[in-house]
């Protein structure tokens, strides 16, 4: 019966610490009406003042009441109602027996029901009812001290036996408050300590599948970049030899008459191959980002002319297929030497002229600019296209984003965003402008520091290099052949091997001024050729160049540690080999590296 009482107002839809608070309320308030009947009786036996008795049996159905309130769900009437009933005791019994009554104590018995019965968020409604007794006291005091209202006159032993009573009721509450807090602070922190070993265990559980994912994603970031590796190997070959044979048709048709449409045919095949030759670049870029990679630096002396000159070559001729014009403007006099990351340099131009071609209309040009003054490195690329509206520039640095301003102009959606990336490597900055209908200006900035180690001359004469023998292992027969075509002009002995171990037997008979291996090859691959000749004294100062469809750093990295002199990536352009072949032959092997990526 008195568990059914004291559990008033407690469903199970109820908070659980607000069923403890109005479980509290029960208690004290069961308690209360209970004591105030025994002590009115009592004292009224001892006095014979009818003053003590009624009031008593007054203020027991108030404090009952409390419980009904909170039966009837009403819990903040209840708590407050509690701490009002509290108040007029400490007033009428502080009248009536005065000092003898200690409702200081009592007071302070209020206050701890007071923090217990609301939560800490009713901060106000805890002051409230905190002050309400102290109030109650000071105008006690108040009252002590004009005597505005007497308290009963009663005998000197009579107000000895009360004092004791009231005090030891009141003491006895307060102790039953203190142990309620008290035994609320231990629940509670039974409660933290086993939230926290629950936290403990689903922290451990979350690490153990943390670890698990991580494991799972890092084995799927490497099974794709093994597959992207893979397949970036076989699209190269088939792009490098599209590009290859379409440039040599190019070259050795020029003074053919052909029918009509078949040269223009030959020149789509050509830059249409280099299109996608970028868009597998910038593809395999992104992976190697996502991967964690392709952030270093690699610093290095570059002629800005020398770096120019190839590049602009190559897209010259591109332009020329498409009927655009290319126009390159240096404005003032270049720097000799600069220091920065050719490769990095290098894929920005490639972006920004290969988009700009892409949307210039037959009959236009686009102008390249070079500027570089005042510390700083400006290179910007004019086109004729449609021009970029406002409210679609946002889109341009986002990856796989299209405008939709032309559906002849779409491409991976890499390709700014990945030149961005460059230039804010290489410290600088890339801004567009653009108006709609006339044309678009990407600009490139980036800090100027100028050198002096890259001896510059006149790159138009070229030694001759007639009967200079040059040894060439590479498995591919179509490779073969286009490297075979691009390098007879030069007047070059080539000798053709299979595989590294077909090579090793041929360069050992006669000893090549240069050597050029693929990297994946059968019997003997281009890794395990170039640490062989490279242990044999003989060939310790032939140039050593390596041709792999692998754009991997690493790759890179471990055959230029192996030995080789320069480490090119297909597909494998004419200007560019050539180039590097006449740069090798013309000077002793002088240790110098450098990977090239066009």
């Amino acid at each position: 019966m008195l568990t059914q009482l004291l559990a008033s107002g407690i469903h199970p839809g109820l908070d659980k610490y607000e069923a403890k608070r109005v479980r509290i309320v029960n208690f004290i308030s069961f308690l209360c009406g209970a004591l105030v009947v025994l002590y009115g009786i009592l004292f009224y036996a001892l006095s014979g003042e009818a003053g003590i008795l009624y009031p008593a049996l007054l203020f027991s159905p108030f404090f009952f009441s409390i419980i009904l309130l909170n039966k009837s769900g009403l819990y903040m009437a209840a708590k407050v109602g509690l701490q009002v009933l509290f108040s007029g005791i400490i007033l009428y019994y502080g009248i009536m027996f005065g000092s003898l009554a200690e409702v200081q104590l009592f007071a302070v018995f209020s206050i701890c029901v007071a923090m217990l019965s609301f939560k800490v968020q009713d901060l106000k409604m805890i002051l409230a009812c905190s002050l309400l007794p102290v109030a109650c006291v000071v105008l006690l005091e108040v009252n002590y001290s004009t005597g505005l209202l007497q308290p009963l006159a009663l005998p000197a032993d009579t107000q000895h036996l009360f004092r004791w009573l009231i005090m030891s009721v009141v003491f006895a509450l307060c102790v039953l408050a203190i142990a309620f807090h008290c035994r609320s602070n231990d629940q509670l922190q039974k409660e933290v300590e086993w939230q926290n070993t629950w936290l403990e265990r689903y922290n451990a559980e979350l690490e153990s599948q943390v670890k698990e994912r991580t494991a799972a994603l890092e084995k799927a970031s490497y099974e794709k970049s093994r597959y992207l590796s893979e397949t970036s190997h076989e699209t190269r070959n088939y792009i490098n030899a599209i590009i290859g044979l379409s440039d040599i048709l190019l070259q050795e048709t020029r003074e053919v008459q052909m029918p009509d449409g078949a040269r223009q045919i030959i020149e789509d095949i050509y830059c249409n191959s280099h299109d996608l030759r970028g868009m597998l670049t910038n593809v395999l870029e992104v992976s190697k980002i996502e991967a964690g990679q392709g952030d270093e630096l690699h610093a290095e002396p570059v002629s800005l002319k020398r770096w120019l000159q190839p590049l602009t070559h190559t897209y010259s001729n591109i332009a020329n297929m498409s009927g655009v014009r290319l126009d390159v403007q240096n404005n003032g006099v270049l720097p000799e030497c600069i220091m920065l990351d050719q490769s990095r340099l290098t894929r920005i131009l490639n972006n920004l002229l290969s988009n700009a071609i892409k949307v210039t209309p037959r009959g236009h040009a686009v102008l390249l600019t070079v500027d570089a003054q005042e510390g700083v490195l400006s290179i910007a690329v004019h086109d004729s296209g449609p021009g970029i509206p406002p409210e679609k520039r946002d889109l341009l640095f986002k990856p796989f984003a299209q405008l939709g301003l032309s559906s002849d102009h779409k491409g991976s959606g890499l390709g700014l965003v990945l030149t961005r990336r460059y230039a804010e490597q290489l410290g600088g900055t890339l801004s567009v402008e653009s108006v709609t209908g006339v044309g678009s200006v990407f600009r490139v900035r980036m800090p100027l520091q100028v050198c002096e180690d890259v001896q510059t001359g006149n790159e138009e004469l070229r030694p001759s290099l007639a009967g200079k023998k040059v040894l060439l292992i590479e498995d591919e027969q179509m490779n073969c052949m286009i490297l075979e075509r691009f390098l007879l002009p030069l007047g070059l002995e080539i000798t053709t091997c299979a595989n590294g171990l077909e090579g090793i037997s041929a360069a050992t008979a006669k000893v090549p001024d240069l050597i050029i291996l693929d990297m994946a090859m059968p019997v003997m691959d281009g890794k395990e050729t170039t640490r062989i000749l490279r242990s044999l004294p003989q060939f310790n100062r032939v140039p050593i160049i390596a041709l792999s469809s692998n754009a991997l750093l690493e790759e890179q990295e471990t055959m230029l540690a192996l030995g080789a002199d320069e480490y090119i990536v297909k597909p494998v352009l004419r200007r560019q080999i050539t180039d590097v072949v006449v740069k090798h032959l013309s000077k002793a092997r002088s240790g110098h590296t450098m990977v090239l990526a066009f």
